[in-house]
């Protein structure tokens, strides 16, 4: 590593000591003027990139350990380069003790600013239009549409990525525009021969145009409609009845909890559990839409996983399916801290793993689970992310797409599911590591 210029002005202390034993090229580190921070150039396959080191509770950021935040200052940056970040993060993850603190020049109240975005935001109706003109030319047909309703969510979930945006409104241009781009979106989804949708968001319920949204679906000729939603707004027994004379067929719910306190913990929504229970109960008498109730695996809440399940039946005679964080955006990965190892994982579903849905590593299944859910995964008809369609180059969104991208590690090799198996997310190796996959053996006849 090479010797590190530090400001005069800059204390030495643990942090600095921590940065000299990550083996990467590192130099020209300042403390910043105006925040508790630190500066720093990385070198990445001979490339300089500007990092920020912050505490890990006062910025979005690219990375954190247990107690920093690591941003690039570089508003574009290629998957390689980013990779070389990741590594760079992941390394002083290894050795942060927790606790260490950034020594500063001064502490103020201004937050590290978020990433740059491309001028006019991450999605382009035009970015959209010509990558849509290939996927026709190709002739590609799906069965299922995946729409994505830019909304502010009311909840403030602890492993939510994007809980420091949930009072952020929508796109550029507001909703009657962003309206406009949705019907246009569907339109292009049944051009591709898709007949089902599924409509993703913060909270879509909360969409001042849903209503709009779902009746031009049922319009245009698609058969049938899910949306995702915390549900709160089901507790408006006129809202409720307006959805359920609509053409909507399925409202899926996460639920992290068996009592208010259990759950209110996670959204970060005092009464969030009692308005959540008055609407299930509302839909219920009304008799539609159905209620599709999903929880996640959290490290925070896996010892009342079991709770949880029997309150649900009990409760309101309903059947709650498993899913697995996953990562989401770069720079705000830091939910995984709550993510179950895949080892951690393999043990909490094991007593469930007829419940656990998941298009991640078969492998922290028992293999007979995991086997009848990769061959039913592997048959499960097509689908197409029309937001994805429209991510403009060098956008934020477009540089996260490394997180979701699929890989098999060196492990699976020997895998005898490996030919149903999703694969591995990269967001999630950097995050996890690869302890816990292992091959499954082959099925028994």
């Amino acid at each position: 590593m090479d010797p590190l210029a530090s400001n005069a002005a800059l204390p030495a202390g643990p942090l600095i000591e921590m940065l000299a034993r990550v083996p990467f090229t590192t130099h020209s580190i300042v403390g910043v003027e105006t925040i508790a921070a630190l500066d720093l150039v990385l070198v990445v396959d001979g490339i300089d990139v500007r990092l920020r080191i912050t505490p890990r509770t006062e910025a979005r950021a690219f990375a954190r350990t247990r107690s920093l935040a690591i941003a690039h200052l570089d508003p574009a940056l290629g998957p390689e380069i980013l990779a070389g970040v990741a590594a760079f993060a992941k390394a002083l993850a290894r050795i942060d003790p927790g606790g260490v603190e950034v020594p500063a020049l001064a502490r103020t109240n201004v937050r590290l600013a978020v990433l740059e975005t491309v001028p006019g935001g991450s999605w382009s109706r035009a970015t959209f239009d010509d990558r849509l003109a290939a996927v026709q030319a190709r002739g590609e047909r799906y069965a299922t549409a995946v729409l994505v309703v830019t909304q502010a969510c009311r909840m403030a979930c602890t492993f939510c990525p994007s809980r420091d945006k949930q009072h952020q409104v929508v796109a550029e241009g507001g909703v009657d525009r962003h309206l406009e781009d949705l019907i246009h979106q569907l339109e292009a989804g049944r051009s591709l021969g898709a007949r089902a949708l599924d409509i993703g968001g913060n909270d879509v319920l909360r969409f001042a145009h849903v209503l709009d949204v779902i009746e031009a679906a049922h319009r245009l000729g698609y058969e049938h409609q899910v949306v995702q939603s915390p549900g709160q707004a089901l507790a408006d027994r006129a809202f409720a009845e307006r959805i359920a004379a609509s053409p909507l067929d399925a409202i899926d719910v996460p639920i992290y909890g068996a009592d208010a306190a259990s759950h209110d913990a996670v959204t970060g929504t005092p009464g969030s559990f009692d308005d959540l229970v008055r609407a299930i109960d509302v839909v219920s008498s009304l008799g539609r839409p159905a209620i599709r109730l999903k929880t996640l695996v959290l490290r925070s809440t896996a010892s009342q996983l079991a709770s949880l399940l029997a309150f649900t039946e009990a409760r309101f005679g309903l059947r709650t399916h498993i899913g697995a964080l996953r990562p989401n955006r770069v720079g705000e990965r830091d939910h995984l801290s709550n993510a179950p190892t895949f080892s951690e994982l393999a043990e909490l579903v094991r007593p469930f793993a007829d419940r656990f849905e998941t298009d991640g590593p078969l492998c922290v299944l028992p293999p007979d689970r995991a086997h009848a859910l990769g061959l039913a995964l592997a048959a499960a008809p097509r689908r197409v992310h029309l937001w994805d369609l429209g991510i403009r180059d060098g956008s934020e969104d477009d540089r996260v797409k490394r997180d979701r991208e699929r890989t098999f590690p060196s492990v699976c090799a020997a895998c005898s599911a490996r030919g149903t198996c999703a694969g591995v997310l990269r967001g999630d190796l950097d995050a996890l590591g690869t302890e816990g996959l292992r091959p499954l053996p082959p099925t028994h006849a």
